[in-house]
């Protein structure tokens, strides 16, 4: 963190842990839902239908996020981000039916939105090495979807799946209270005069960027949702011990902090080789593991997942370097926004897809189909990559 003066480490910390938040919160609901559905009675399927909601509102609520960042700046809705989900999640916390579960669910995945427009484009906006702070970002963010599945795996078991959302609504509140209190607009501000800023707007080939981030988008919401329980149905040699639920999420915690050395790879890869070109070769690694689950059990199910995590999270700083390359500083939560409801919205699709396979087939045919996803995003990076190789950007 040396490469980093005062200001910029504060920002790094702060938008670290509230992008581990935001990845915990959005992953408690995987691990429990099978209790979920014998307490409330529901299926599988509504229950997807639910999360998928979630998700769809997680990345809605990016498209206004994004303006609002770009006229009044990302502290007031970094800090609304973090205080509406913890409200949510406290709401599901008491709730005793599919509605009420719904409508908590929902408000964690629309303020939620706001996290990924706000937090990176201060990011953005005020530190000068973009590309390792935003591995920095991301291995935060590894962090918290390690923690998620884990935490819901533990809470879950031992005190009930109400509990896992009274505690992180209560970690919301006070990390709200954190960015508030601690970040102050003139640092902001003069931080910002330092950082050179882009002045164009790349529109043609930001619709090829962000076709790819949908696709990548369904990749991730398919996995992220299921894996949990393809552990707890296809790896019960592992960790046997542990019950059902308490299994999955420990073994997808695993899969997800083997992302943080992803995270950091990406960052160091992409502040030295050309963005484009280690997006086409992190997507073409992604397709096989993806596709290796499929008939994949115990041991090997368990290290071909770990190798998916380190290739699938490298993904991201290199994809936040590439947006803020593709726009203008004055446009940059927008754009920001636009992945992040792309991303996580339309991606969150991929949940609802997920649940009906498994219903009518298993599980396993999930990771299949999200591998069959990736291979025109792998086109489209090609595509992409000779698109900015000819015009030397």
């Amino acid at each position: 963190m040396g490469r980093f003066n005062n200001f910029e480490k504060k920002v790094i910390f702060l938008t670290g842990f509230a992008h581990a938040y935001h990845h915990a919160v959005m992953l408690l609901f995987p691990p429990v839902l099978m209790a979920v559905k014998e307490e409330l009675g529901a299926s599988v399927f509504v229950l997807s239908v639910v999360y998928t909601i979630s998700g769809f509102l997680n990345g809605l609520g990016a498209l206004p996020s994004g303006f609002v960042i770009d006229r009044f700046g990302s502290k007031k809705p970094l800090t609304l981000n973090l205080f509406g989900v913890g409200v949510g999640a406290i709401l599901v916390f008491v709730s005793r039916d599919i509605f009420t579960l719904g409508a908590g669910l929902g408000i964690v995945g629309f303020f939620s939105s706001a996290y990924h427009p706000s937090g990176l484009t201060l990011i953005s906006h005020t530190v000068r090495e973009r590309t390792w702070a935003l591995g920095f970002h991301g291995i935060a963010g590894s962090i918290g979807l390690a923690i998620g599945p884990v935490s819901s795996g533990f809470l879950g078991t031992v005190m009930g799946w109400r509990y896992v959302f009274l505690v992180f609504g209560v970690i919301g509140l006070l990390l709200a209270c954190c960015v508030y209190f601690f970040l102050h607009e003139h640092e902001i501000q003069k931080s910002r005069n330092r950082v050179v800023q882009t002045k164009v707007t790349r529109k043609s080939i930001l619709a090829i960027y962000f076709s790819i981030t949908i696709l990548y988008g369904m990749s991730y919401a398919g996995f992220t949702t299921f894996i949990p329980t393809h552990f707890s149905e296809n790896a019960s040699h592992l960790l046997s011990s542990l019950g059902y639920t308490m299994r999955g999420g420990v073994l997808t915690s695993l899969v997800l902090l083997a992302g943080i050395f992803g995270q950091y790879l990406g960052g160091i890869i992409g502040s030295r080789v050309r963005l484009e070109l280690v997006l086409v070769f992190i997507i073409l690694f992604n397709i096989v593991p993806l596709f290796s689950m499929t008939w994949s059990k115990d041991l090997l199910l368990f290290i071909v997942t770990i190798l998916f995590g380190v290739i699938h999270f490298s993904y991201q700083p290199i994809q936040n370097s590439l947006l803020a390359k593709y726009t203008s500083d004055r446009r940059r939560g927008l754009g920001y926004g636009i992945q992040a409801f792309l991303s996580f919205g339309v991606g969150s699709t991929a949940a609802s897809l997920s649940g009906y396979i498994t219903d009518a087939l298993s599980v396993r045919w999930v990771f299949a189909t999200m591998g069959g996803i990736l291979i025109p995003a792998l086109i489209l990076a090609m595509v992409l990559y000779f698109v900015n190789y000819r015009r030397k950007l």
